[in-house]
């Protein structure tokens, strides 16, 4: 636009009758030029600074909200369309610019502040929530903004600036869960706010909190799988009624699409249709979801978290019983078809009345088994499902949206604990989550729960007040008393210790003298490979000799080394997620690779291929003499 516009300029000023300036253009031509997505905010602000016409028409709030959205794609997004006129986005612009300054400045100096920590407390997160409070979610954006740039940090491409985003992602989900916990709060108040649309929502928003999942996409990508059940409804019945409701909610359209959703009301009591007509939806979802789209029972993989998060399976096209049923009587609700979550043991069903006819309750319904492709089931072949256990009347109840929130949760928190224990997840990460919204929406029976996030705190050694908080609640329990004394002294000891933290000294390599039992050969960043074990691994520190308990050497087998504990020692962080004390003579270089563990950005700022991992400046003032070689060929050499 600009070439053609430059070139009617030479054209028409070869003419000395006529001269034509950019300031002679109509406004509307302007406002094109400036609009262009080649031209950023920056750009604008530079154009109105030209000359007073230009200021004018580069105030324009229009444009500056295609600006906006030029810039910040991803949040502009979460404004609603309504509110777009009453916006001033110039403002909004500045606003998020000074956010984005303010909290990147904070991410910055997280690691000078906390490198000591394997993981933040609360309070150590204050800053978030001092600034937060300063406003009113409801009335400004200011929340978005803290969000939106705390993504842009973790969304860095490449192997460098691991530091920022790893203390980004510590921070992004501190602050979204500060901002998810009022909204989950207000579910327990008002039942109908919760569907089960919601329920699916609100695990995978609390358990990701550093991706942007909304209900609105969550929202449109199942319309999408009911538009096309309803494209192959129309196939193979095109007589169905659902298509005459369709066509009396378009009365007033020029023209009458027969696969757009009909018009129902949120909460279905009943199914719209008869029983033979349900059956053809019921065809037409089974074949969509499981042929067309190809959704999947995760069988092979079936303790993976992944599939318990709504986005998640929709993505994999993979899940477990209760996510996919979920996705089932989602996709069936958008279509008049009511399909009944069941909390059957051991497989979550669903549940649609076939037989409304029927005099006993238990024959009137079919029951449908998602994570097998949709498979129909009497009440007696359900049973047949888990032979082992009495299935009692209650295990055929209908399990309201919060019920069903609480079951995922339990899934995660078996999964986490599994992980933990496992040293998978050494931060604790999925168990802790899972248990912090598990005593957010279960009140009821909060003591075992609270009971094991007090243990996860102190493993972590954080929260401390949080924990004598909570368990000064359960103290005054029968038959748990002595439990809490002892986790409160725990805790006690902990805070005692914390105070008196001091900095550690730096290790220096020195004289040949320092090093009483052979040379340190590996340095922090170079990446090994166990020789017993074959795990791949990060150096992150060392110490000239092992400085483990007696116990842990004689439970490892360090005594069986050739030279036993007398040898270097190092701290390793294990590509499964694990952390790990490593002998020298167990440790074999090898070409640096990428080594995915959560822990990676506290000790390091970049990977380069050539090199390996290049410390943060905590870590190379804790270990200054230690440099970093290039590999060269079978070997790293200075």
């Amino acid at each position: 636009k600009l070439i053609l516009l430059d070139s009617l300029l030479q054209e028409k000023q070869t003419d000395d009758k006529f001269k034509l300036t950019m300031e002679s253009f109509p406004t509307e031509i302007l406002e094109e030029i400036i609009r262009d997505e080649a031209l950023g905010y920056q750009d604008l602000v530079h154009f109105s600074t030209a000359c007073r016409r230009f200021k004018e028409v580069g105030n324009s709030n229009e444009t500056w909200m295609f600006k906006f959205r030029l810039a910040f794609p991803g949040l502009f997004d979460h404004f609603p369309p309504a509110k777009f006129g009453q916006i001033c986005w110039k403002q909004e612009v500045r606003k998020r610019i000074e956010v984005g300054k303010a909290v990147r400045k904070e991410v910055s100096s997280m690691s000078e502040k906390f490198f000591s920590k394997t993981e933040l407390s609360t309070a150590d997160l204050h800053w978030f929530d001092d600034f937060l409070l300063q406003y009113n979610p409801a009335r400004s954006f200011e929340h978005l903004y803290v969000t939106d740039e705390l993504s842009s940090i973790l969304s860095i491409e490449g192997m460098s600036k691991l530091t920022s985003k790893h203390y980004a992602d510590k921070c992004i989900t501190h602050v979204k869960h500060q901002i998810l916990k009022p909204k989950f709060l207000s579910y327990l108040e008002d039942d109908i706010a919760l569907s089960y649309e919601a329920a699916l929502v609100m695990v995978a928003q609390w358990s990701q909190p550093a991706l942007d999942i909304s209900s609105k996409n969550v929202a449109k990508r199942l319309d999408r799988l009911a538009t096309s059940t309803l494209s192959h409804l129309l196939e193979l019945y095109p007589k169905h009624t659902i298509f005459s409701r369709i066509i009396e909610d378009q009365l007033n359209s020029t023209k009458v699409c027969l696969t757009k959703l009909p018009e129902l009301p949120k909460q279905l009591s009943t199914n719209l249709w008869s029983t033979q007509e349900c059956k053809q939806i019921l065809s037409s979802v089974n074949h969509v979801l499981y042929s067309v789209e190809e959704f999947i029972g995760n069988s092979e993989d079936y303790y993976n978290p992944e599939n318990s998060y709504i986005n998640r399976t929709m993505e994999t096209k993979q899940g477990i019983p209760i996510t996919l049923c979920l996705l089932y009587t989602c996709v069936l609700a958008r279509l008049g078809v009511i399909c009944l979550p069941v909390n059957f043991p051991g497989h979550f069903l669903l549940k649609w009345m076939e037989h409304p006819e029927k005099n006993e309750e238990a024959k009137k319904f079919t029951f449908i088994d998602a994570f097998e492709g949709g498979r129909q089931l009497s009440g007696a072949q359900a049973r047949e499902m888990v032979p082992h256990l009495v299935t009692q009347e209650d295990s055929y109840q209908v399990a309201e949206p919060l019920a069903v929130a609480q079951r995922m949760l339990r899934n995660l928190i078996s999964i986490g604990a599994s992980r933990s224990n496992n040293m998978k997840d050494p931060c604790y990460g999925l168990l802790r989550s899972s248990l912090e919204l598990m005593l957010i929406i279960n009140i009821s029976d909060n003591m075992q729960y609270g009971f094991m996030l007090s243990r996860v705190y102190l493993q972590l050694n954080i929260n401390h007040e949080e924990v004598m908080s909570m368990l000064q609640e359960f103290r005054d329990l029968p038959g748990i008393s002595d439990q809490v004394d002892y986790l409160m002294n725990s805790c006690q000891i902990q805070m005692e210790e914390r105070d008196r933290e001091e900095k550690p000294e730096p290790k220096k390599r020195g004289v040949a003298a320092s090093f009483p039992h052979g040379p340190v050969n590996f340095w922090t960043g170079q990446v090994c490979r166990h020789k017993k074990y074959n795990y791949v691994c990060l150096v992150h520190g060392w110490d000239t000799a092992c400085t483990a308990s007696k116990s842990w050497i004689t439970q490892m087998g360090v005594d069986k080394l050739e030279d036993q504990d007398t040898q270097p020692f190092y701290n390793v962080l294990v590509a499964d997620g694990s952390n790990r004390y490593a002998a020298q003579e167990n440790l074999q270089p090898i070409q640096p690779q990428s080594v995915s563990h959560p822990e990676v950005g506290r000790y390091f700022d970049t990977f380069q291929p050539s090199v390996g991992y290049l410390p943060n400046n905590q870590l190379a003032e804790l270990y200054p003499d230690d440099r970093q070689v290039l590999w060269q060929g079978g070997g790293q050499r200075d």
